[in-house]
């Protein structure tokens, strides 16, 4: 809920970028754009956008890890949505390259056995990550970048989203994959879904059960 929202986040490193605290500093600091969204409270957004900024300098694009591309680019770009009236030009140039690259690297991502190249739709966790991230990504960088084809790179992915959906979501709302699979797979998709209605490309969950998945999720790991 808000009130359990964190009020300041700041940047927490491990070994290495794949460490769960960064994770937990990018997600605190959505946390608290989110509080910046909804009171328009100035310490809540020069907090997140100035941890907006470090993370994009500490942050190196990779496509490898299908769970980092699903979590990291949408956080960075869901921030840069939310404090976007407080970033100057040049820091809002900064990001959008940066989120540019998150999106370049993820197209061509490998997680050894799999590309993004290989999937014709997002039916498992890697491929609805990579979709994920690049449909919202180039959703929150449209009126800044001149990304090749960023329309229709968003609708593609938008359609693999639904192909996979179609696919992989049974009418009960299950999902092929285990329950460790969901939030970086169906669940966190409908992220990106959400993120399409409101800039305009249609509702691509229509027509699909992925909306059941959030109760089939609470419903079979209770207890």
């Amino acid at each position: 809920s808000y009130a359990q929202m964190v009020t300041t986040a700041s940047l927490q490193t491990g070994s290495s970028q794949l460490s769960y605290v960064v994770y937990r500093s990018l997600r605190r600091m959505t946390e608290v754009a989110f509080r910046y969204q909804m009171t328009g409270n100035s310490s809540y957004g020069d907090n997140a956008k100035n941890l907006l900024m470090t993370m994009v300098n500490y942050l190196t694009p990779t496509g490898d890890k299908a769970y980092l591309t699903a979590t990291y680019p949408c956080s960075l770009a869901l921030t840069f949505d939310w404090v976007y009236p407080l970033l100057s030009p040049s820091e809002r140039a900064t990001v959008v390259s940066e989120l540019e690259a998150w999106v370049t690297t993820m197209t061509g991502g490998s997680n050894g056995w799999a590309s993004y190249s290989s999937y014709q739709a997002a039916v498992d966790n890697h491929s609805l990550a990579w979709c994920t991230g690049i449909a919202f990504s180039l959703m929150a960088i449209e009126g800044d970048s001149s990304y090749p084809n960023l329309q229709g790179v968003v609708a593609q992915n938008m359609q693999m989203l639904h192909d996979g959906w179609l696919d992989a979501v049974s009418p009960d709302g299950s999902i092929d994959e285990a329950y460790g699979y969901a939030n970086y797979g169906n669940l966190y998709s409908m992220n990106a879904g959400v993120a399409a209605i409101n800039c305009g490309y249609g509702d691509w969950m229509a027509g699909t059960n992925v909306l059941r998945v959030p109760r089939w999720l609470s419903a079979s790991t209770a207890g």
